[in-house]
């Protein structure tokens, strides 16, 4: 799967139904794994203004941030 159309399909997808956690993972996943570190931390954060009280949204963040400062 081309990355790129992935992350374009769930860029659409989520606009749609903003309130798809597993999307919006998937997407900030997506982004990367394919190097993508702005648009990554793009939608994790903006995972996190979503779902802010989610523990495994925060701890993967968290991880992500660790990694990529």
């Amino acid at each position: 799967i081309d990355p790129q159309k992935l992350i374009i399909f769930l860029e659409g997808k989520l606009k749609k139904n903003p309130k798809d956690r597993e999307g919006w993972l998937i997407l900030a996943r997506t982004c990367l794994i394919a190097g993508y570190l702005q648009k990554a931390d793009l939608y994790y954060s903006k995972i996190i203004k979503i779902f802010p009280n989610d523990k495994k949204v925060i701890e993967e963040y968290k991880l992500f941030k660790k990694q990529f400062p």
